[in-house]
């Protein structure tokens, strides 16, 4: 009987032992592993494609003559030339052309540049923040070395000091939203108190004038219209 259960155990052991080899031998399951991060496309530069000069552009000297009256004594404006498009920009690049940026005063100047590109450009004055530049700046277009002039207007800048001007300059003031507590009845109209300003304007010398709108039933095709009593400047 003993003998028996001897053998009954050491031939369960042997079955169990023999189980557990199995176990170890088998191969480990493959867990695929998955990225919490998608995965990136291809990649997109967010940056803008560079515009580049086209090899048909020509290259000139050019001279500018400005016209500066209305700044008072010990002040000065600077003058300044700028590209106004991003074609002119890079043309002026290639080349590494500098535009010039000058101290001036009241009187005639002539500005030369050499070695720039036909394109578009702008002619701006900047003056301390009392003064009103009428206009405050020049679009033009240059073709053969020429300023491409629509009408006969030259560049001529008018600074006024503070003493001459009769209304405030608009970059002076901060605009809010008018906020009222008035209570709207048909036929009658706010009284409400609008703040009225003086712009700074940015003449383009190279379009041509502008036609006057027909008239449709009285009222102009296009533009802007009046539409009420409670007409704002912004609409």
């Amino acid at each position: 009987m003993k003998t028996q259960t001897i053998i009954s155990s050491s031939l369960a052991l042997f079955i169990f032992g023999l189980a557990a080899v199995v176990i170890q031998a088998a191969p480990a399951t493959q867990i695929p592993l998955t990225s919490p991060l998608p995965i990136p496309g291809r990649f997109d530069s967010p940056l803008p494609t560079p515009i580049p000069c086209p090899a048909s552009t020509k290259w000139h000297s050019l001279t500018i003559e400005a016209k500066i009256g209305g700044i008072e004594r010990g002040d000065s404006v600077k003058l300044s030339v700028q590209p106004d498009t991003p074609q002119t920009a890079a043309c002026l690049a290639v080349r590494g052309t500098k535009l010039p940026d000058l101290s001036v005063r009241n009187g005639d100047h002539n500005v030369t540049i050499t070695d720039i590109p036909d394109g578009s450009y702008k002619l701006t004055v900047e003056a301390p923040a009392e003064y009103l530049r009428n206009p405050w700046g020049y679009l033009f277009q240059m073709s053969e070395g020429q300023i491409i002039r629509a009408s006969a207007r030259n560049f001529n800048f008018e600074l006024i000091p503070p003493a001459d001007q009769a209304i405030p300059l608009c970059r002076n003031l901060a605009i809010q939203p008018v906020a009222s507590t008035y209570d709207y009845v048909a036929g009658d109209i706010a009284s409400e108190s609008r703040i009225i300003c003086k712009a700074e304007r940015l003449i383009d010398i190279s379009a041509p004038p502008k036609q006057v709108a027909p008239r449709e039933n009285g009222v102009l095709g296009e533009g802007y219209h009046y539409i009420g009593p409670t007409t704002y400047q912004d609409n």
